[in-house]
């Protein structure tokens, strides 16, 4: 099976509908064909599909979150979200599917070995 089918099975088992805006977080660093399949699958499904990299702050000489109310705003106004990595959005959140109000049971989280369902 290919990696974008795959995508295309997950996102379809989350109820990703024809024009629904699902939005894929990832940090400043991320798994490039990973979010390009999760896209195009989206596509097959007629969902619209975006990826939004949210850039650290410096703090000194380290990196900290550079998540604002924009961000949140912008999370808040998709039908679906889904992050990937580390700051693009608060700990408990972090490399999942946020639940859907009408399916809330399949949580998937993506891992270095690739997603996994919880």
């Amino acid at each position: 099976m290919s990696l974008t089918r795959h995508c295309k099975t997950i996102l379809e088992q989350n109820l990703v509908k024809k024009d629904e805006k699902v939005l894929f977080v990832t940090a400043h660093k991320y798994d490039g064909e990973l979010l390009r399949c999760f896209i195009e699958a989206a596509a097959e499904l007629g969902a619209v599909g975006a990826h939004m990299a949210v850039v650290p702050k410096l703090d000194g000489d380290l990196l900290v979150s550079g998540l604002s109310a924009w961000h949140w705003n912008v999370y808040s106004s998709v039908d679906m979200l889904v992050t990937f990595q580390y700051h693009a959005l608060d700990e408990k959140y972090r490399g999942k599917f946020l639940p859907r109000p009408r399916h809330t049971s399949t949580k998937w989280e993506t891992t270095r070995t690739g997603p996994t369902m919880s």
